[in-house]
Formats: C-alpha cells, structure tokens, sequence
C-alpha cells in the first residue's frame, strides 16, 4: 500500500493545474501535512520542512521542465565520465490512475468548492488510456478507493460500484466522512482563514 501514499509528483500537480497562489500553496501544503499526515510517506511525517521543500521543488521542475529535461543528456554524460551507473531520464508518462484518486481526495478535502466530484464511468477510463473495464482494473479501482476513503454513486445518491454500473452512469465520487466541515471550523476558531 506504500505506493498509495501522496507523492510528491502529484501535489506538485495539482499546485499547477489549480494555479495557486504563493498563500495558498502554503496553505494547501500545511494542511495536507497537518490533516493528512497519515497518507505522507514516513520520511515526511515528521519533517515538515522536508515535505515543503520536496513538494516546492517537484513544482520548480514541472514549471521549468522543458529547461530541465535539455540537461538529462548532459548530466547523464558526466555521470558516465565519473563512472556513475545512475541514468536520469524523462518522466513524460507523469497522469496515472493512483494520483488521479489522490488528487480527487485533496480537492474534495480541501481545494474545491464542492464535497464531491462528477464525471461519467467512460469519461475517467477514456483520460486514462482504457476503452473498457478489465478484472485487473476494477480491482485497482476498489484499491484506490478503499485507501483513500471514496465512495462512488450514481444519480438519486444510490451507493454504486464501479464494477457494476454502465460506462455512460454518471458517477459521484465523495469522500467517505470529508473532514472538511472539522477542518475549516477549527481554522475559522483558531483565526486561520
């Protein structure tokens, strides 16, 4: 289950793609530390200064990659000339499935608007390169899901599994007993709003 836990490569993402700002990085990041401690690698959990500058980092690089990527060939080459058997490479294949359900727990939890996120059953296997479900997949589906505590229903609030609805259901992902309702009432106590 370790390969479950929040990366790095992923909160960076979803820093981007939300296009938050410097005060709301700090405070995405903080509360992911704060809240979410559990989901964090153990090299992380205790070192928050770590985490940060990990995370901080992994945004640098995907905001700068194609800089970044120019030099792979450069640095592999001197690795090789000290006799180094380390050989970077490219990540181009970064958006799988594993950080797609993490990224649906942090926004419901603490980014977004709304408590849940909807998109039909054909819409998430077509961006994840599958036309159909396999045995294998729909049990990576449960993985995911059990791990990070999503729930999945279909129109009228009926509970579902995604093994046994149609491909063009409307799915409703939430997060089984979202904190966010705790979270920001302790932040709005504390005066940290």
């Amino acid at each position: 289950m370790d390969e479950l836990l929040y990366d790095m490569h992923t909160l960076a993402r979803i820093i981007i793609v939300n296009n938050l700002s410097a005060k709301e990085i700090s405070r995405f990041l903080s509360n992911v530390w704060n809240y979410e401690g559990l989901y964090l690698p153990l090299n992380y959990r205790f070192n928050k200064r770590k985490f940060l500058i990990d995370v901080l980092d992994e945004v640098s690089y995907w905001i700068n990659k194609k800089d970044f990527d120019k030099e792979i060939p450069t640095i592999n080459n001197d690795l090789q000339t000290i006799g180094s058997e380390i050989n970077y490479f490219s990540e181009e294949d970064y958006y799988n499935l594993r950080s797609y359900f993490m990224e649906l727990r942090l926004i419901m939890i603490f980014l977004g608007t709304k408590d849940y996120i909807r998109m039909k059953l054909r819409t998430l296997l077509r961006e994840h390169g599958y036309k159909r479900r396999t045995a294998g997949l729909n049990a990576f589906f449960k993985q995911c899901m059990y791990f990070y505590h999503i729930e999945t229903f279909v129109r009228g609030g009926v509970l579902c599994d995604l093994e046994e609805i149609a491909l063009n259901d409307m799915v409703i992902f939430r997060v089984l007993n979202n904190p966010r309702e705790y979270i920001e009432a302790f932040e709005e106590a504390e005066g940290i709003t």
